[in-house]
């Protein structure tokens, strides 16, 4: 059944007063639905759409759920790297500063050892005289 429009209504009216009176063509228009009426919502028409969104709207809190897991999880990673990258630079800073006390002893014995030998050769040099 195609829908029915303005100029349908027309006619019928018109129909309706040549064969009642005015008055009773105008009651009968009135109780038909105006034009349009088949483009609004029922009742049942809401509680599906409702029911879908809500089912669409449960599924998105689920995958929202198991992103909140994940996120969780990749925070505990990060803080677990974090805490090795803190150890690591302790040991770095553990290690420089054995590298920096290394160096002083490094420093020192090659200045005694060179004024160690300077006497040495001072002394041979000394004694061959």
């Amino acid at each position: 059944m195609s829908a029915i429009s303005e100029r349908d209504r027309r006619h019928l009216h018109e129909q309706a007063e040549a064969s009642m009176d005015h008055q009773a063509a105008d009651t009968l228009m009135d109780l038909l639905p105006p034009d349009g009426w088949g483009n609004l919502a029922t009742k049942t028409d809401l509680a599906l759409v409702t029911g879908a969104l809500e089912t669409r709207i449960g599924a998105l809190e689920n995958r929202v759920g198991a992103l909140e897991t994940r996120m969780g999880v990749l925070e505990k990673k990060v803080d677990a790297l974090d805490e090795k990258v803190d150890a690591l630079d302790k040991k770095m800073d553990d290690l420089g500063k054995r590298f920096g006390g290394l160096a002083r002893t490094i420093v020192i014995t090659i200045v005694a050892t060179v004024v160690s030998v300077g006497g040495i050769i001072v002394a041979v040099l000394e004694y061959a005289k």
